[in-house]
């Protein structure tokens, strides 16, 4: 009598069997996600800007799909985003941007995640007092944004400006010049457009920091583009720095990190190789754990990419641009060895000088007692704090030879002798804090392309599109402002992409096919 019925045996028996169920799916995600046999839905490689971008966005649309974000960096997200703390004159230590950090007003998108994280954008201060323009042996300071180079070199300058405006503005309708602007680099098309010395050393300074490589490397076609998708040359140069974060960009992706979930973030996972079939890909990291996931979402650099292995190989187009822009990030440029360092003070006595803080150097002479063969700091510029209270000068490097400082002492003494050749040594010497950080193994804003190389990247059916299984994004494969962190997350969040079986990516929304 004491043993149960069998409709009490078949009640125990479901019983069981849904423990065991629930037991099998949380040991299935625990080794999933637990082990060195990884799975998922998706797998995003980044978690910067576009990475951390399409995680969000495909979780918003279906919450129960497994997505991973894999990230090189041991210690952080963000990608080219990166605040640090640095003590100010009142002793407290506060956040300031070493990378990505200056938007346009016209960047929607960054604005509305800086909104939607309660963040706080405030205006770029205009600069009030004179700029520095350095170019070689020759210092000019002026007040505005027009420098003291005389009537004539202005005259070729303005020219000079307004052709390569135009010609950005209408690249899209010209198709069929692209192969020869493609073929030739910027510095040639800036020496056809003008014809003054002094004009052509000008818009290289210039155009440096903008396109992130020397003229006389890039492709002139893909400097163009980069200035078309931000609405022309000018635009390019007026508009890119009108706010800023005040908690500092990588505040953008900290947070969206935390709406994606820590145990969807995984760092210290550089991707090694990309193996795809019809049915799944496999991403193998440096330490040999292995991802498998139905659809993979590739947002670094091309000349990130350029690094890692792809099995099968890519299409020929795809590939030759990715190892054109690896190439030319291995040779010795000006992005390739760039340190940007901040420096607070007690006092703006840059401002008692009667100066904004401004600086633009185009290979200045060398400073006294450095082996190196010019001056360090390519661009200088203040970012005092909001309000005010916490001044401060941002200097970032660059070189277009293969010298390299022998440590950071000798750099930091270098870019303080840089900037004593401005101010009075006394006060350059004053600072509160320096704090440094060296991006020479971490390509910043879109990669370069030599000549020959970038007319796929103007012509979208190439790179832009995805390869079976695999799809890009990241500030490289932007349309609206290239190389930005607007174009990061408009390339992760606007261009089509087909992920988990048939979800689509499109404008603003998710729709299923």
């Amino acid at each position: 009598r004491f043993l149960p019925s069998s409709h009490t045996c078949q009640l125990i028996l479901a019983s069981l069997f849904a423990v065991y169920s629930s037991l099998a799916k949380d040991f299935s995600q625990m080794s999933a996600f637990g082990g060195a046999q990884l799975s998922c839905d998706v797998a995003i490689v980044g978690a910067g800007l576009s990475g951390l971008s399409a995680a969000q966005r495909l979780l918003q649309a279906r919450p129960d799909l497994r997505v991973l974000v894999l990230e090189a960096a041991e210690d952080r997200v963000g990608g080219r985003t990166l605040t640090k703390p640095v003590r100010c004159a009142d002793g407290e230590s506060r956040g300031w941007c070493f990378g990505g950090s200056h938007m346009a007003k016209s960047h929607s998108r960054m604005l509305q995640l800086a909104k939607d994280f309660g963040l706080t954008v405030s205006e770029q201060p205009e600069s009030a007092g004179k700029n520095i323009l350095e170019i070689g042996d020759t210092i000019d300071r002026y007040e505005g944004e027009t420098p003291n180079l005389g009537t004539l070199t202005l005259l070729d300058l303005d020219k000079g400006i307004k052709s390569l405006d135009k010609l950005s503005k209408t690249l899209m309708e010209s198709r069929p010049s692209w192969t020869n602007l493609d073929g030739m680099t910027l510095s040639k098309k800036i020496e056809k457009e003008t014809w003054r010395q002094a004009t052509r050393q000008c818009l290289t300074a210039i155009a440096e920091p903008c396109f992130d490589g020397e003229p006389d490397r890039i492709s002139c076609l893909q400097a163009l583009r980069i200035a078309n998708s931000a609405g022309g040359f000018l635009a390019l140069l007026s508009d890119g720095s009108e706010l800023r974060i005040e908690e500092g960009a990588q505040a953008v992706c900290t947070a969206l990190a935390e709406r994606i979930g820590s145990d969807r973030v995984l760092l210290s996972r550089e991707l090694m190789q990309v193996s795809a079939t019809e049915d799944e890909v496999r991403l193998t990291v440096r330490s040999g754990e292995e991802v498998t996931a139905s659809y993979a979402v590739l947002t670094p650099p091309l000349a990130v990419l350029s690094r890692i292995r792809f099995s099968p190989e890519l299409p020929a187009p795809k590939r030759g641009l990715i190892e054109a822009a690896g190439s030319f990030a291995a040779s010795p440029g000006w992005m390739t060895s760039a340190v940007t360092a901040v420096l607070t003070y007690p006092t703006a006595f840059w401002r008692s000088q009667g100066c904004s803080g401004d600086i633009l150097s185009h290979l200045g002479s060398p400073v006294p007692g450095s082996a190196m063969p010019v001056a360090p700091i390519a661009l200088a510029g203040e970012v005092t704090s909001p309000d005010g209270r916490q001044p401060a000068l941002m200097v970032a490097t660059g070189y277009t030879t293969e010298h390299s400082w022998p440590n950071a002492e000798a750099r930091r003494a270098d870019i303080l002798s840089h900037l004593a050749r401005f101010f009075p040594r006394p006060e350059v010497d004053g600072y509160v804090d320096y704090v440094e950080h060296d991006w020479g193994a971490s390509p910043t804003g879109a990669s370069p392309l030599p000549p020959g190389a970038a007319v796929g990247l103007c012509d979208s059916t190439g790179l832009l599109q995805p390869t079976g299984r695999l799809h890009f994004a990241g500030a490289d494969f932007a349309t609206e402002w290239i190389g930005t962190m607007e174009g990061a997350v408009q390339s992760a969040r606007e261009r089509p992409m087909r992920c988990c079986g048939g979800w689509r990516l499109d404008s603003e929304q998710y729709k299923i096919h």
